[in-house]
């Protein structure tokens, strides 16, 4: 058996596809322009580089520069970002110590167990990676950030889903349940039953669902009501015995409770936390 790479394949609305505001659009795309040209651009040299009409460009440039977005250098003839797209900035700034915070708690989980450790949220009925902290085990999962699953077949992806009913499943996921492995539940009464159990113990757990020879743990983070997101530890199931998945569970539950009184005392929501993680 070669263990040397693993790949670990109280509401949610499912988000339907609609067409970009283009007038929106325009403005992210002129402040981000503006964030990477510290100098300032001149109005025509933005109209080139976004490809807007200048007719077009010049009352969206006006507005943020009258609403201090923007600033207007006479002299150069240009535009940079202002002071209130400075504080707009620093509000981020400030509340981004919620995702640090729980990368620090992640860190403690692997430092104390030395298995992989993963932050996942929720993206249309998948599981999105979206930080994680390795082991120093040479056999360990091989895992990245950015990665997807179905949220069904994983412990992190269970634990994201954990407050939905059968009929909130089948709305999720209208084409069914497609298995990774011959281990992953695949009936939506069944998956039900087992998010039934990960909301009173706050354990989700998975064997096999997603890759072979692995088994996973995870908990949900709940910031009050509103479900955040989850963390996971993942181990190579040569390595796993009783007493180190209880001890693994203790940990995630101790983690957890940690976390959720940070998100508590700094109100931390889900919008924010996951514009931290992007």
């Amino acid at each position: 058996m070669n263990y040397g790479l693993f790949v670990c394949k109280r509401s949610f609305a499912i988000m339907k596809d609609f067409l970009p505001h283009k007038p929106t659009e325009r403005v992210l795309d002129i402040l981000e322009l503006l964030s990477q040209n510290h100098d300032g651009l001149p109005l025509s040299k933005i109209a080139s580089l976004l490809s807007i009409p200048k007719g077009t460009l010049s009352p969206i440039i006006h507005t943020l520069n009258k609403r201090n977005f923007l600033s207007y250098n006479s002299d150069a003839g240009t535009y940079s970002i202002s002071l209130h797209a400075y504080l707009v900035g620093e509000t981020f700034a400030s509340q981004k110590s919620a995702f640090q915070y729980v990368h620090e708690q992640m860190s403690a989980i692997v430092n104390s167990i030395d298995e992989i450790c993963q932050l996942g949220i929720l993206d249309q009925g998948n599981v999105l990676y979206i930080s994680k902290v390795d082991s120093k085990e040479p056999i360990r999962l091989l895992s990245y950030v950015g990665k997807k699953l179905p949220a069904y077949a994983t412990a992190l992806g269970k634990a994201l889903i954990s407050p939905l009913n059968e009929s909130d499943l089948r709305q999720l996921y209208p084409m069914g349940l497609h298995p990774l492995t011959p281990y992953t539940i695949t009936d939506f009464h069944v998956l039900a039953q087992e998010l039934d159990t990960i909301k009173t113990s706050s354990i989700a757990h998975e064997k096999e669902e997603s890759l072979a020879h692995l088994e996973c743990f995870a908990v949900p983070l709940f910031s009050g009501a509103e479900l955040i997101a989850s963390i996971s530890v993942s181990v190579p199931m040569f390595r796993l015995s009783n007493d180190k998945s209880e001890t693994i569970k203790q940990t995630l539950l101790s983690s957890k409770q940690a976390i959720e009184s940070y998100f508590a005392s700094q109100s931390i929501s889900k919008k924010t936390f996951l514009s931290q993680s992007s």
